[in-house]
């Protein structure tokens, strides 16, 4: 339970999938399927474009997290904000 523990563990697989959530929200299709002619147009061909590595430090140190990008660079994480790096809120 303590630093580098389950909780640990669960937190980086819970903020991680969240944030790949935000990012099918965005495009408006998830993972794996095809995307339709109306999500293509509003996206301008937006998709998927691999994983930036990001450090948040928080009450049991620091834990790396990937987070998912896109294409264009036009999506922007609500959970864990470009810049932040203190995930407080979570842990609370």
């Amino acid at each position: 339970m303590g630093r580098g523990g389950l909780m640990d563990q669960l937190t980086k697989v819970v903020v991680e999938r969240a944030l790949r959530g935000e990012l099918s929200h965005h495009l408006g299709y998830a993972k794996g399927q095809e995307r339709n002619e109306a999500s293509e147009e509003e996206s301008e061909h937006n998709c998927r474009n691999g994983y930036s590595q990001k450090t948040l430090k928080g009450e049991n140190g620091a834990m790396e997290i990937e987070v998912p990008r896109d294409r264009v660079g036009s999506f922007e994480p609500q959970l864990i904000r470009k810049g932040q790096r203190r995930f407080a809120e979570f842990e609370e």
